[in-house]
């Protein structure tokens, strides 16, 4: 059996490859080859990464890192996905944009994983779309049904596969 280490970095490692690919979005500017990326890794924390960027570990986040920008997400509770996602989004509170919990409720009333239509507000895919620039947003909680935008919006259906959501505890 592998160490507890190993098996430790392969998680996070796991984690991040699912979170890099599920919240990797991206629009472009109006002058040429200027773009604009918000990479999210939805639950990674700086202090488990950044010993890990110093081991050289993880040398495209650090580059990333290194030139561009970067944060710790400060929020209100409570801390739920779907409801920090949609809120940076789309820059408004759950109160105005809907999105308040991971799942919500069927017209036959089971429950069914949160939908794009639960938003009541635009999202900055939105409004760069009717600006005229071009986005690409993939995986983003929250997207499914995908709605048509200028460029490519692949849903966060797939993230339904892992597993069911039970309900608030």
């Amino acid at each position: 059996m592998p160490p507890a280490s190993l098996i430790q970095r392969l998680s996070l490692f796991l984690a991040l490859l699912l979170s890099a690919t599920t919240l990797l979005t991206g629009c472009g500017t109006k002058d040429p080859g200027e773009e604009l990326w918000i990479i999210g890794l939805d639950g990674a924390d700086w202090d488990q990464l950044e010993p890990m960027i110093a081991r050289g570990e993880l040398p495209n986040l650090a580059k990333l890192k290194n030139e561009g920008a970067s944060g710790i997400l400060l929020s209100d509770t409570p801390m739920m996905s779907p409801i920090l996602w949609t809120s940076i989004s789309t820059g408004k509170t759950p109160e105005l944009h809907g999105v308040t919990w991971f799942m919500t409720e069927a017209p036959d009333g089971s429950k069914i994983p949160i939908s794009s239509e639960e938003q009541r507000v635009r999202t900055f895919w939105n409004i760069a779309s009717e600006a005229g620039l071009s986005c690409c947003i993939t995986g983003w909680w929250a997207t499914w049904p995908a709605e048509p935008i200028n460029g490519y919006l692949v849903s966060d259906a797939i993230s339904h596969l892992f597993g069911k959501y039970q309900g608030p505890p």
